[in-house]
């Protein structure tokens, strides 16, 4: 339960992060900081937008239809691990090397992203018994 909640915290964020940046005269400074998507609507507002997506995903059955899918985002995860070294190269070309420091007044929010990142775990370990069975 807390793997799916979180889940669906993270991605409305993150939702909220790029409507923010995408609307005109968007503050770069601050366009990132999910909690108010736009001054009308609150990060809140999109998660029954997401149920609509997860609840019928839940219903599936057959694992096997999905694996259209997993190639897609095999597709995206390679694109966005090499614009994250594009970018991690850019920057470095530009600013140096710098050190930040471990714990800044924000450091809790690296918690949910950090759960996210171990969620395959969860989700893996059990698939892999189901399909070997």
């Amino acid at each position: 339960m807390g793997f799916c909640t979180n889940y669906v915290y993270f991605i409305a964020s993150q939702m909220g992060s790029v409507l923010n940046c995408a609307r005109p005269g968007a503050d770069e400074t601050t366009c990132w900081k999910p909690d108010i998507v736009n001054h009308d609507v609150q990060l809140w507002y999109l998660l029954p937008i997401l149920m609509v997506i997860y609840v019928p995903l839940v219903w599936i059955r057959n694992m096997e239809s999905l694996a259209w899918s997993h190639l897609i985002s095999d597709v995206i995860i390679f694109f966005v691990v090499i614009s994250i070294f594009v970018f991690a190269g850019i920057n470095l070309a530009d600013e140096g090397v710098s050190v930040s420091p471990l714990f800044t007044v924000q450091f809790y929010k690296a918690i949910p992203y950090s759960a996210f990142a171990f969620e395959g775990v969860a989700v893996v370990l059990p698939l892999r018994d189901i399909v070997a069975d």
